[in-house]
Formats: C-alpha cells, structure tokens, sequence
C-alpha cells in the first residue's frame, strides 16, 4: 500500500508540476501579442527586428498584453531569449525589456521599469549567439530609460517590487533599437511570463493554443514614427471600433478629446467611436487627452494612446 502511495504522489508532483509551466508556441504576432512597426516581424526563427542602419534613431518593439491589469508583484518570473548583430559591435546594442505601468510621471508619460542588459553600457551581451536574460533575477532601473546617474540607478528586481509592487502593468515590450549600432539586427526566440513561456520558433501542436485577436494598447513613449503601410495592404469593409477614457483611482472623470492621424474622433462621455471602415490594413495610434479632477478639486490632464489594428479577413 505505501509503494501505491508513493507511487500516486510522484505522479501527482509531475502533474502539478507540468500544469504549474506551459510552453505556448506563437506563430503569428496578433491577439496579446503585437508590433509597434514593421520592422518587427514573426519568422519561423523567432521574433525579426531590423536591419536598422543606424540603430541609434530607429528600432520596434514586441509588445505583449496578456499581463495587462496585473500589479507589478504579481509578475514572479519574466525573462527572454534574444540574439544580435551589429557591424560595428556595438556595446549598448543588446534588446531591452520593459514593463509599462498606468502611474505617470511628470510629463504624462507612463512609468516603467527597464531592464537592460547593458547596464548602463557597463556589460556588453554577445553578438551572434543566444543570450537568455532572466529580469526577475537581475537588476533593473525604475523610469530611467536612459541611464540619468540619478540613484537608484541600477536595482534589484525585489527592490523596485518593495517601492511599487501596487502599481498597474500596461505592457510588456521587448524592444531593439533607439540604442546604438549599424545594421543592427536581432531576434528574440522566447518570452516567459510567470508560468507561461511563448516560443517563438516553436511550431503548434494540433491541439494547441489559437491566439486570436485585435487591439492593445501601446504606452505614448514608443516610438511609432518608422511605422508604415505595406503598399500591397488590402482595405477592409465595415470596421468600427468603441475605445473608453480608461478610469484612474481616486480620480473623478471629467472628458476627454480623441484624434487618429491629426483628426478628431467622435466622443460621447468615456466613449471614443473609431471608424476604420475601408482603411488599409496597419496599426492606427489613437491619441486620448483625459481631464479628471482629484479629491482636493485639482484637475489634472492624463495623455494616453491606444493602438488598433487592422487585419481584413
């Protein structure tokens, strides 16, 4: 009887153990995954950034939303895979990670927590082989995108979790670029979030995952400028789309102004109607200026930007 046992709790471990961690494979960038540009693409290898001739002004992201609402605590396990290329060997050329948050800084722009290989430029990641970075277990700067010299600087992951563990994930992006490099060039072949890792050169299994789907939304610091229409891109039929003002806590919502492409859209209270009917297929920035009003009276104004996509069937 006690080796049946036995028996029945090894079996029990190994399946709670493979239920507890899934490898998901994603073979298309769509549904809680997307790009800020065409210059990221899906291949059978992995995740293709570039080639950006000069990797210093250009680059693209790969953003996941699926964490999206979940507080910064929450995530127990992030990392990635990546290998890159540059001509010059450059030293701060590696991709990044970084995970958006709905707190805003001074400017309106949403905070976020970065981790970069690089250090400040004082690591340099190899060219040309597979490098796998664990975040969770590493050191990451708190909104500090460009190495301001400011303490804390460089931080354990716990640490930063200590000081902002409450505040509201917005996106996940792994981006390659706006750094350094000529002809940079990179590919990302995995990304783990908590239990899940999504391969990215990994095929499906006939009963795996479908992901499905349609918008996200993109933080307003990314960089969307090198964005462009494929000049084969269909134009779809009847596509409207509803966005919403997004609620703050402990704000009062007074209104908000939307516009697409420099032009105003129809609001009517939180509500944004977006009408893409007969646009070509791509992404479409949706800029919202939001007024809200503190406890205290003060009103403040939040600046946002959502991000569509179209995809005709």
């Amino acid at each position: 009887m006690r080796s049946i046992s036995l028996a029945v709790a090894v079996a029990m471990l190994v399946f709670c153990s493979a239920a507890a961690a899934a490898t998901v494979p994603v073979t298309q960038l769509s549904g809680d995954f997307g790009a800020t540009n065409p210059s990221v693409a899906s291949t059978n290898d992995g995740v293709q950034f570039g080639v950006y001739a000069n990797g210093g002004s250009a680059g693209g992201s790969l953003y996941y939303r699926g964490a999206n609402g979940l507080t910064l605590s929450q995530i127990t396990a992030l990392g990635f895979s990546e290998s890159h290329n540059t001509t010059n060997d450059s030293p701060i050329s590696a991709p990044y990670l970084r995970v958006f948050l709905e707190d805003q800084d001074a400017d309106g722009l949403e905070e976020d927590v970065i981790f970069d290989p690089t250090e400040c430029a004082t690591i340099v990641p190899a060219e040309n082989t597979s490098n796998h970075f664990d975040v969770v277990g590493g050191d990451v700067r708190y909104d500090d995108d460009g190495c301001d010299g400011v303490p804390p600087d460089q931080q354990p992951w716990a640490t930063v979790i200590a000081a902002h563990g409450g505040e509201i994930i917005t996106g996940i992006y792994i981006s390659a670029g706006f750094t350094g490099g000529d002809d940079l060039s990179a590919l990302v072949t995995d990304l783990t979030v908590n239990s899940t890792t999504f391969c990215f050169n990994c095929q499906p299994t006939a009963s795996g995952p479908v992901v499905t789907t349609t918008f996200v939304r993109e933080p307003a610091r990314v960089n969307t400028a090198a964005s462009t229409l494929a000049s084969t891109a269909k134009n779809c039929t009847a596509n409207v789309r509803k966005l919403h003002a997004p609620k703050r806590r402990g704000l009062l919502f007074l209104t908000t102004r939307a516009s697409l492409r420099g032009k105003a859209l129809r609001v009517n209270g939180r509500t944004i109607t977006v009408n893409l009917t007969n646009k070509p297929e791509g992404n479409y920035n949706v800029r919202l200026t939001s007024r809200y009003r503190r406890h205290s009276g003060k009103v403040v104004t939040i600046k946002t930007t959502r991000n569509l996509s179209v995809a005709c069937s």
